[in-house]
């Protein structure tokens, strides 16, 4: 399948950038579609990390503010340690830094969950996720988030009864957290 790129120019640019393209696309018939005109949201692509502290039996979550879930519900939502992968740094490594940045831990035992795009029709990031243990002995740092990024965030614990819970009940309700949780639930048994 191929791609005609009629024009791309950049509308916005400052923390991530915003491209408008024009193009064709092949359809499954050989033909090109008419032109499609489309906003691309680039973004470089994140690591996300489930902890699970293998003393407590408990999953290690985070609160934060997100602005953008405020007009459709409490500004406030749980999720995963996560952020964005540096130039340079792989995304395991990414994700090991956000847990120490997020909740103060050096996590082990690092797995690969799954690769996806965060919304595909609109953005080209890629989330990353992992899964990844601590004991308490792995508490090395205060966590929080990084001040000067404006993140506040608070550690949050559930025991694997609890997250089932929560995503039953819409508690947690981020696409990377939902994935991250579903397979600690499936790894012990859930």
């Amino acid at each position: 399948m191929k791609e005609r790129v009629i024009s791309k120019e950049v509308v916005f640019e400052d923390y991530f950038r915003i491209e408008k393209w024009i193009y064709q696309y092949e359809k499954d018939n050989g033909e090109l579609t008419e032109p499609v005109d489309r906003m691309a949201f680039k973004r470089p692509d994140s690591a996300a990390v489930i902890v699970f502290n293998t003393e407590t039996s408990k999953v290690l979550l985070v609160k934060q503010f997100r602005h953008c879930t405020y007009e459709k519900g409490p500004g406030w939502i749980i999720e995963t340690v996560a952020g964005g992968i540096d130039t340079g740094e792989t995304a395991a490594d990414a994700a090991c830094r956000e847990s120490i940045e997020e909740i103060g831990y050096r996590i082990h035992n690092v797995e690969k969950i799954s690769t996806f795009y965060a919304s595909p029709g609109c953005s080209t990031e890629r989330m990353i996720v992992f899964y990844g243990e601590v004991t308490n002995a792995d508490k090395i740092a205060d966590g929080g988030g990084e001040e000067h990024e404006s993140e506040f965030v608070f550690t949050v614990e559930y025991t694997l009864d609890e997250i089932a819970a929560a995503i039953a009940n819409d508690e947690i309700n981020d696409a990377k957290t939902v994935i991250g949780c579903n397979y600690v639930l499936k790894k012990y048994g859930y």
